[in-house]
């Protein structure tokens, strides 16, 4: 593993190795400001409260949970007093399923109290899960080189051990879910041998999967054949092969998968400047990796405030999870720290639920966004997450999806040895083709990829530049900051809508677009993230979310058609529209904006022409153009039908 990858695993360990303590907020996001629009935070009072018992009856459109991690087990649940406290606290939140935790860190749940607590939630009406967290301590297993809390998998006793407790762990529960970290980075002279040739990558893919079969599911299977075991897989989707972690073997393995979409606050480098639209993105494209093997989302309280909390919750919900799961027990309940984001969650609760109801068995649409399992993202990192931030919808894939009018292909697409061929085959059909600069630098090398977007020749390396000035349709606009971008030459036979105007007076590309013979296009869209190494996500904010308004329109007016909607709004406002007419908004700005929606139908008769928002039985009439006017307040999600 390289020396960058290590160092982006230290913060990222901190987290999953808290059992309780302090409420983690920092106050650079606090000085923001903490509170939300009514419509968000504080829906209106006619609303139906959502009680425990209703919470009971629906949860088959979401199931709320919360996890007691192992030393919490044996420090908050070990009493009558404790366990009736710790019912009446997720009753208040409308959380109807607990998994209790056998071992964390070194840390193994005394098992008088671990059984005494599941029985006592199963007699309070409670669903009743156990959970494992693979980190290091105590005697338990080998741990991995370095400093990292991980395991080394080589190690026979790690094998042992893990086989063991799983086995344990099964006895008590039908349903066991692994949390993060089910993965590695030793070095270890054992594992340097084993490797061999391979790649630390294939190695570890390798290793995981037979450690999962052989020393997971085997013995959980093995003690109860009607345990169903879960794989947690964290937020870091565009490091999972590098650290052992195989999206597609493992759920193929797995019988239930779950998604991690904490993304806390964008605007601090605590937990790195994750923006809420991966939430979406990570739990959309392992769907499409499991199918319907994928469960639930799970979120928690870091770095976090009020708005901020409930970003994550709206995403796991738009994601279509059917389980939820705050993390964790003592943070929600026992910390009075975390009051005011449990407040904003119990406000939000009844729109969760409509929500859940809107989207439940819709199908999303929008532009098909290409990630192969097991890619890399070189200077991209996470870039889907910040293209959707941009309003422009995503529909996450792993496989190159053959029927679809557009299709966005950034580095990771490159991976596919037969991408060539799937990108003439989708042009010819008459599809349309959105690619950053890192696609075309990956296959550089290829002629007929090349000129399909208007290029003779391509540099092997990325050469980065910044900008401020812009130049759309021959109007000149800043950005607010600096906006990172490669340095590309003017494309031959297409035409660049957007300019970037450099300090010598030449221009930069920012966005060009060929048309193709069969009716299609090809855009390129000047758009890069470069991760610099501080953690296993974003060490610094993406730039190119400052990018002024007419130049984010410009994209979005030209690479939106394929999915039949026009829109102008700055960027940080969110499209999500579904089958069945009906789509939703979500502007993550602190301030108000304006929104202009078109929806483009297969004839005049069919282009609808009002949106009804049923949370603030608002309808919207069309203007003469087609064009709709919304108005969104600070943080506010609004769901439309059309009609």
């Amino acid at each position: 593993m390289s020396t960058t990858l290590a160092r982006r695993l230290t913060l990222c360990l901190m987290v999953p190795l808290v059992l309780s303590g302090a409420y983690l907020m920092s106050a650079d996001a606090e000085s923001k400001g903490d509170t939300m629009e009514q419509s968000v935070s504080n829906p209106s009072k006619n609303e139906t409260q959502i009680s425990w018992e209703f919470a009971k009856n629906n949860r088959d459109l979401i199931e709320f949970c919360t996890l007691v991690c192992a030393a919490d087990v044996d420090r908050h649940l070990a009493t009558q007093e404790q366990l009736e406290r710790a019912a009446r606290g997720l009753r208040d939140l409308c959380v109807t399923k607990v998994y209790l935790e056998t071992y964390r860190s070194g840390h193994r749940s005394q098992g008088p109290i671990l059984r005494n607590a599941k029985e006592f939630f199963l007699k309070e009406g409670f669903d009743v899960g156990g959970c494992i967290t693979p980190t290091a301590g105590g005697d338990f297993g080998t741990q991995c080189s370095g400093s990292h809390s991980w395991f080394c998998y080589s190690s026979e006793k790690t094998r042992t051990d893990l086989a063991s407790l799983t086995a344990y762990t099964a006895t008590l529960f039908d349903e066991i879910m692994f949390d993060d970290f089910l993965c590695t980075d030793c070095q270890c002279e054992t594992c340097r041998q084993l490797k061999g040739t391979a790649t630390w990558p294939e190695f570890r893919i390798k290793q995981m999967n037979e450690v999962s079969r052989e020393f997971i599911l085997r013995p959980a299977h093995e003690a109860n054949p009607d345990a169903k075991v879960i794989i947690k897989y964290p937020q870091w989707y565009d490091n999972f092969h590098n650290l052992g972690y195989d999206a597609r073997g493992e759920s193929d393995s797995f019988d239930y998968i779950w998604v991690g979409t904490e993304t806390r606050n964008p605007d601090t480098q605590r937990f790195g400047f994750v923006e809420p639209y991966e939430s979406y993105f990570i739990y959309r494209w392992l769907g499409s990796v499991a199918g319907d093997k994928t469960r639930g989302g799970w979120f928690d309280v870091f770095d976090c405030i009020p708005r901020v909390y409930v970003y994550q919750g709206y995403q796991t919900v738009l994601a279509g999870a059917r389980e939820i799961l705050l993390f964790n027990f003592y943070h929600t309940v026992l910390e009075p720290e975390t009051e005011p984001l449990m407040t904003a969650f119990k406000e939000n609760l009844p729109r969760f639920y409509d929500l859940a109801k809107l989207v439940r068995g819709k199908v999303p649409r929008g532009i098909n966004a290409y990630k192969p399992v097991n890619s890399d993202a070189a200077n991209e990192d996470f870039i889907f997450d910040y293209i959707g931030m941009l309003g422009i919808p995503l529909v996450p894939c792993c496989e190159f999806p053959a029927d679809a009018r557009s299709v966005l292909l950034a580095t990771h697409a490159a991976s596919d040895e037969n991408i060539v061929r799937e990108v003439k085959r989708h042009v010819s059909s008459g599809g349309s083709i959105v690619a950053t600069p890192g696609f075309l630098v990956a296959l550089g090398a290829n002629a007929d990829i090349r000129a399909l977007f208007g290029y003779s020749g391509m540099p092997s390396e990325e050469e980065a530049v910044k900008v401020t000035n812009f130049e759309v349709n021959g109007t000149t606009c800043m950005s607010e900051k600096p906006v990172e971008m490669v340095l590309l030459p003017e494309p031959l036979g297409a035409s660049t809508l957007v300019s970037g105007l450099l300090d010598d007076g030449d221009k930069v590309p920012v966005l060009s677009v060929k048309q193709t013979e069969a009716g299609g296009a090809a855009a390129l869209v000047n758009l890069r993230t470069r991760d610099t190494g501080g953690s296993l996500l974003m060490d610094r904010p993406v730039s190119f979310l400052k990018l002024p308004e007419a130049a984010v329109n410009k994209i979005r007016e030209t690479v939106l058609p394929p999915v039949g909607i026009e829109m102008t709004a700055p960027a940080r406002v969110a499209l999500y529209p579904f089958e069945d007419h009906f789509l939703v908004l979500y502007n993550y700005n602190d301030h108000s904006v304006s929104v202009q929606l078109r929806l483009l139908g297969k004839s005049a008769e069919a282009t609808p022409r009002k949106l009804y928002n049923p949370w603030q039985d608002q309808e919207i009439s069309a203007s003469a153009q087609n064009w709709f006017e919304i108005q969104l307040g600070p943080d506010e999600i609004a769901p439309f039908k059309l009609r």
